[in-house]
């Protein structure tokens, strides 16, 4: 345990966290958790190789790039980007544009577009729920290769569906939703 280090770098508009672990591990795993509280209009940019991440209460935007783990942000006001490779990805209470890139997991959301913002789910192979106000406003698109389509609680008006693909207009179409499994997956949308 003496040869865990964590470095903390405090710079005048941005603090460097990094845990440097022991070059001998003798087969065994270490794990460090972090709770950090940091002002609630701070911009995040949070860049991570393994573990979970928890991250609550932001009022700004939060940029995630993460290799494997699981991913959840509660209560974003602003912009959250997770660019993610393995694990599941949790939004809860989101106001503002949305973007999650996965390769592997799973996507649970529960967002609240703003006027011309943009919901923008991307994964090769897992599920995306979609939580949605029922009367957003956006253009509607969603895709996968080979899996379901499913749209419950949402008026979607002048609606093209094919066995991989569902699009169309909610509300007045002023802004953008766009769901796409590029390999395996089932996408749900629903509206609370």
């Amino acid at each position: 345990m003496q040869e865990i280090e964590v470095n903390v770098l405090s710079m005048e508009n941005e603090i460097y966290i990094e845990t440097i672990q022991p070059q001998d591990t003798e087969y065994r795993q270490y794990q460090v958790d972090y709770e950090i509280t940091l002002p609630k209009d701070l911009e995040i940019q949070l860049d991570s190789v393994n573990g979970n991440i928890i991250l609550d209460s932001i009022y700004n935007d939060v940029t995630v790039y993460h290799m494997n783990g699981d991913v959840t942000l509660i209560e974003v006001i602003g912009s959250p980007l997770v660019d993610l490779i393995n694990g599941d990805v949790t939004l809860i209470e989101v106001v503002g544009s949305t973007f999650v890139y996965l390769v592997n997991g799973d996507i649970e959301s529960d967002v609240t577009l703003p006027l011309n913002g943009i919901i923008d789910l991307y994964m090769v192979n897992g599920s995306i729920d979609l939580y949605i106000p029922a009367n957003t406003s956006a253009e509607f698109s969603a895709a996968v290769s080979i899996g379901d389509i499913s749209i419950s609680n949402l008026v979607l008006e002048n609606e093209v569906r094919t066995s991989t693909s569902l699009s169309g207009s909610l509300g007045f179409g002023q802004g953008t939703i766009f769901l796409e499994i590029e390999n395996a997956g089932n996408i749900s949308v629903f509206g609370f």
